[in-house]
């Protein structure tokens, strides 16, 4: 076991890798009642195909969600998170692309919960009929989810945008390939990445290290796991440039919703890391396009959206996309304007804005802390990119105005699509 102070966010972290790979963590809060407990295994919509013992498996698309959902089922056909209830827990799971987490939370009975929590996690029972019925359970939500205009604006611009790396696809995957997950699609995704030494849990909350560590030793100590030698298979893209420059479609709306997206492939070394990118172009884009910035009060007092510009991006260890949108009865002028912008940007930062803009990060990152849900996911999600959140705030306070001309490769024409959904009929 070892044992970290973070001084200036007044947190202590207890942590230990067990014998099996299994990585624990412990982030203590004292005076709080209230306990999350998440359990992540490094596995998403990306892992779409990989080796195990060098044999090379190829998944339908969506797999990563349908496999969280399917574990919930108990041998029974009852819901896991029915027994959670009955012992005054909460319990729930996402699939994103790059992991899977369960997590639960209560004020008591968190040593039972964290012992279900791993027993059901590493207890996988698929059976043919509940995998029918979960077919069309998900194909329910995907029709329902799919058909609003922001996923059909986000996924047409990933499309646009990649040739290859799966992001180009939607975490549940599409009506077909769900169509065609076996159970032993399920099996050999779960015995390739829910292996202890692919995996983590984090405990945030109340209570007490040593009771917590013996009980998660002793369960995983009457378990046995058979380790694989996986090799997930990425498809990365060769080139920043978009696929496809310009996509229109037409859906019901009151306005037409335009959509910019500029691909990203990241240049890392040894200082420009993941999280180092990630962070500039966050304030970066908050500065640029944010209600105080020069851009957003010429689209507002040009009138070019109905109501405000969004402006967010995403990053991982392979690629980014920073994506802007809005609704618009000006749809060809809120284009070019946006796409000027990308094009003609001016990276020169003011340092006394920069500094607030900084404080507010600062003081974000350590309120975050107070966040349980939110802290437990991001320990496991900063581990599983080989980052460490705790040196978030330092990384925050030494940004430069220099640091963003850094941003200057990354904002090319080649590299924008648009995406617009019409609100009128033409020949789509």
């Amino acid at each position: 076991m070892e044992k970290r102070r973070i001084l200036s966010l007044n947190e202590t972290i207890y942590f230990e890798t067990l014998e099996n790979g299994l990585k624990v963590k412990y982030i203590q809060k004292e005076n709080f009642n209230k306990t999350y407990v998440f359990l992540g295994t490094k596995y998403g919509a990306l892992y779409n195909e990989f080796y195990m013992d060098n044999k090379k498996y190829s998944i339908p698309l969506g797999a990563a969600h349908f496999l969280e959902h399917q574990l919930f089922q108990e041998e029974d056909g009852t819901d896991i998170s029915d027994y959670f209830e009955t012992i005054s827990l909460n319990s729930n799971a996402s699939t994103d692309y790059y992991m899977t987490t369960y997590y639960i939370n209560g004020n008591e009975n968190i040593c039972k919960g964290i012992e279900k929590l791993l027993d059901f996690v590493q207890s996988p029972i698929f059976k043919d009929d509940s995998i029918e019925k979960e077919k069309g359970i998900i194909v329910q939500e995907l029709n329902m989810y799919l058909d609003k205009e922001y996923a059909i604006l986000r996924n047409g611009i990933n499309e646009n945008l990649f040739k290859y790396y799966p992001i180009r696809f939607d975490v549940g995957g599409t009506i077909d390939s769900i169509s065609t997950i076996t159970k032993d699609d399920l099996y050999n995704c779960y015995n390739a990445f829910y292996q202890p030494n692919n995996m983590e849990l984090v405990i945030v909350g109340g209570g007490n290290w040593e009771k917590y560590i013996k009980v998660i030793k002793d369960n995983q100590k009457a378990k046995l796991f058979v380790r694989k030698d996986i090799q997930p298979i990425i498809k990365n893209e060769t080139d920043n440039k978009a696929i496809i420059q310009y996509t229109e479609v037409y859906k019901d709306l009151s306005f037409p919703l335009v959509g910019i997206g500029l691909k990203i492939i990241p240049n890392f070394n040894k200082k420009f890391s993941m999280f180092y990118l990630d962070k500039i172009l966050e304030i970066f884009l908050e500065i640029k396009y944010g209600p105080t910035s020069d851009i957003y009060r010429y689209i507002i007092d040009n009138r070019l959206v109905t109501n405000k510009i969004n402006c967010y991006h995403s990053l991982d260890n392979h690629s980014g996309v920073i994506y802007l949108n809005g609704k618009t009865d000006k749809p060809e002028q809120l284009i070019d304007y946006l796409k000027k912008t990308l094009v003609e940007m001016n990276f020169v930062i003011n340092e006394e804005e920069l500094n607030t803009f900084k404080k507010a990060h600062i003081g974000e990152f350590i309120k975050n802390f107070d966040s349980f849900s939110s802290l437990g996911y991001e320990l496991i999600s900063a581990d599983f990119f080989e980052q460490d959140l705790f040196s978030m705030e330092k990384l925050i306070y030494d940004l430069t105005p220099e640091d963003f001309f850094q941003l200057k490769e990354y904002f090319v024409e080649e590299a924008i699509t648009t995406f617009l959904i019409s609100n009128k009929k033409n020949n789509y």
